[in-house]
């Protein structure tokens, strides 16, 4: 509920706001810095015992045998293959393979899938990998004093990051904001409200879609179902304010 509550003031999600700094809107800059300091905050509560440490189960998975696991998963592959061939024949037969990769916007399934398979893959090889969790984990050696997250999570965030910025200038909407100001209440409490929120979830709404969700965690989908409650009363309420 903080998670929603925060990205509706921020004006942007996790993934949302990492795009948009990579637009050149710098003053998400400062969203990020309170998203820190908000997850810190919680982590040193942790450190002391005051509040519990996050633990998610992947209770579904967990408990269905393997024989419906097994059936499950043929039903996904198959769903998959289907939405593969109707894209393949929805394609603009005037443009080469190369135009299709490089077009400035992607059909929502297409994207999707793309981002399921290299999340997907990046899953098996790192875990949970997103920039918010690592932000997590980066403040959770910080206060507890062990072992910083591994140098090549950070080569993940910045390539994350970098090809972002890609994106932006091939499409055309990258655009240097630098002369708008960092100090904006909105991005400051939106950020220390999605920092808690990530780090009692935990992480933010890119853990939730893309690691923790494909496990099949009821808890996920309770979590997530809740993040877009928080995001629908704050936005509610900022329209009867300024209404």
């Amino acid at each position: 509920m903080l998670f929603g509550m925060g990205a509706a003031l921020n004006g942007g999600c996790s993934l949302s706001t990492l795009q948009r700094l990579a637009d050149g809107e710098i003053r998400l800059f400062t969203t990020l810095v309170f998203f820190v300091m908000g997850s810190l905050g919680v982590t040193w509560l942790q450190s002391l015992g005051t509040v519990p440490w996050p633990h998610v189960e992947a209770l579904w998975w967990n408990a269905i045998g393997p024989g419906i696991r097994t059936v499950l998963i043929l039903v996904l592959l198959v769903w998959a293959v289907w939405q593969l061939a109707v894209l393949w024949r929805c394609r603009d037969r005037q443009q080469r393979p190369d135009q299709w990769l490089l077009a400035p916007r992607y059909r929502l399934s297409l994207a999707a899938m793309v981002l399921g398979l290299c999340s997907g893959l990046l899953f098996l090889m790192e875990g949970a990998w997103t920039y918010t969790n690592y932000l997590r984990e980066l403040g959770v050696s910080w206060v507890t004093e062990t072992n910083a997250p591994r140098w090549h999570r950070l080569a993940l965030v910045a390539c994350l990051f970098v090809g972002m910025v890609v994106s932006s200038v091939q499409r055309g909407q990258f655009e240097w904001r630098g002369t708008q100001s960092l100090i904006s209440w909105r991005n400051m409490l939106g950020g220390g409200l999605m920092g808690i929120g990530g780090a009692l979830v935990p992480g933010g709404n890119d853990t939730v879609l893309l690691v923790l969700m494909p496990t099949l965690s009821l808890q996920a989908l309770a979590s997530f179902g809740v993040m877009l409650l928080g995001i629908y009363v704050v936005i509610k309420l900022m329209r009867v304010i300024s209404g």
